[in-house]
C-alpha cells in the first residue's frame, strides 16, 4: 500500500466508533486470500499444542535415556528429564 496512513483515513477512520472501525479495515483487508497469501509468504505454520510437545519431547528423551530404576515411576522419570 502505497500511502498506508491515507487509506486508513478515507476507509477506517472515517467513523470514531470502534466496532465500525474493525469491520471496515477487516472487510477490505483481511479476506481469506490475503490472509492464506499472508501466511505462507511468513512461513507461519501450525504448531503443535505445548502440552502435547511436552508430553512428546518427554516421551523421546525417556526413550533416549532409559530408567535406571526398573521398578521406578515412569513419568517421575520423564520429567527428570525434561528439567
Amino acid at each position: 500500500m502505497a500511502d498506508a496512513a491515507a487509506w486508513l483515513k478515507t476507509k477506517v477512520y472515517t467513523t470514531n466508533k470502534k466496532e465500525l472501525q474493525k469491520n471496515n479495515l477487516f472487510v477490505d483487508m483481511a479476506s481469506e486470500d490475503s490472509l492464506k497469501e499472508f501466511v505462507s509468504k511468513y512461513g507461519i505454520f501450525l504448531q503443535v499444542d505445548i502440552n502435547r510437545y511436552k508430553k512428546e519431547l518427554m516421551e523421546a528423551l525417556a526413550k533416549a535415556y532409559p530408567n535406571p530404576d526398573k521398578d521406578g515411576n515412569e513419568e517421575h522419570w520423564q520429567f527428570i528429564l525434561l528439567v
